[in-house]
This record gives C-alpha cells, structure tokens and sequence, in this order.
C-alpha cells in the first residue's frame, strides 16, 4: 500500500538509505532495526555464504574427489546421479533396481536380470554395483582402451566408469582423448556429451569433466610443492 502512495519508490528508499545513521554496527545489527526484513537478510546472507566457492564443488566433484580410489570416486558418482530405488522400474529398455542397474548378484556371485518384480535392499545394491564396475563395465571400457586405460589418472578412470555405466559402452568421441591420457582434453571431450539426449546427464557431464580437471589440478600443486620443499 505505501508503494502505490510513492511516486518515486525507488528515490525514496535510496533517501532514507543513505540518511540512515548506521554507525559502527554491523550490517546484521543493523537491520534489526528493520524486523520485518531482518530474517529474510539473514537468509539471504546464510545462503551466500553457503554458495560454491569453484565449478568443482557445485557440481559435487571436489566431494567426489575426497575419496582415495578410483573405484570409491565412481562409486560416489553412480550412487550421486543414478540414485536409489528398491522396487524396480522401466528405464528405456530394461527394467532397473538399485543403482540404476539391470542387473545383479546373488550371494553366489551369479548375475541374477531383474525383473518387473525385483525388490532390492541399499546393501544388496551397493554390492552389486560395485561387482558391476569391476566386473562389468572395467572389461568393457578396456576392451576400448586397451592400455591405455592403466595409465590413466584415477580421476579419469573414475569419470569413466561412470559415463561407460550410463552410456552401457565408452562413446567413440571420447576414446581419442582417452587413449591420449591428458586430463585437458578428456575433460573438453567429456563435455562434449552433455548435449546427448536433450542434455538430460548435462550436469553429471560437467561433474565427471571437472572430476578430470581436479587430477591435473592436484599434479601442479603437488609439483609446486616440490620445488619449494625440495622433496
């Protein structure tokens, strides 16, 4: 109501700003003089302060990255973008339980197909995922690679776990960078994905490119670290 007793809203409140006498307090303290705003200030300053600091961490990778091998990165990342159901579903082709998956293992270590009726508990998932990843998708993505899979980092191997895991194969526009074995230009490639099927795993592309970049990252540090150390 009072805005629309203002013809100059806009003048008025930068007025009474800047006449506002605020001292030595803090803006905080300062606005508890205004109760009205003083909770959606404090909200809106909580909510800055919580914001990513890098692209690495907005997207998850540098929590991905916490992890020592490259098998926990890309099991951190299947569990992060595919997420859990116990009952299972329709997905494209198959139906899927689990971590998104198609396929399972019973205690004997035999692929059990899920069905339309499979149920799955969190701990049965997580065992065959990470059966599937050895197992499953490191055989396919060195039947690519072939070498050239040893000597990647273990964030790439990690990224590319999880690109095989979602694609089912390693995307031919990807293996040349692969095989090339820089962090650079697997992570350019990575990104060049993110568009397929209507970008739906647009930010899961960019998690596993920045997963990339952060070995890289890690290499010069730890570089520069040597040259001022000595060791």
């Amino acid at each position: 109501d009072m805005l629309d007793e203002l013809d100059q809203p806009v003048s008025y409140f930068s007025d009474t700003i800047s006449e506002f006498d605020f001292g030595n307090k803090s803006l905080r303290d300062a606005f508890d003089d205004f109760p009205n705003l003083n909770s959606k200030l404090i909200s809106i300053l909580d909510t800055d302060s919580k914001k990513p600091k890098t692209r690495a961490e907005g997207v998850g990778a540098s929590e991905i990255n916490k992890s020592s091998t490259w098998k926990e990165m890309a099991e951190k990342s299947l569990i992060k973008f595919e997420g859990f159901k116990d009952e299972a579903y329709w997905d494209v082709d198959h139906y899927r339980v689990g971590y998104g998956t198609d396929t399972l293992y019973d205690e004997s270590g035999k692929p059990v197909e899920v069905t339309q009726n499979t149920v799955v508990s969190k701990e049965q998932a997580l065992k065959s995922l990470r059966k599937r990843i050895t197992e499953d998708f490191v055989p396919i993505i060195k039947n690519s690679l072939g070498d050239s899979w040893d000597g990647l980092s273990d964030h790439a191997k990690a990224a590319t776990v999880s690109i095989t895991y979602n694609y089912g194969r390693v995307p031919e526009r990807i293996r040349g960078a692969l095989k090339s074995g820089d962090s650079n230009a697997i992570a350019n490639a990575i990104l060049e994905l993110a568009d397929d099927n209507d970008g739906v795993n647009k930010n899961r592309r960019i998690m596993e490119a920045e997963l990339v970049k952060l070995a890289e990252a890690q290499k010069k540090n730890k570089s520069l670290v040597e040259r001022r150390t000595g060791r």
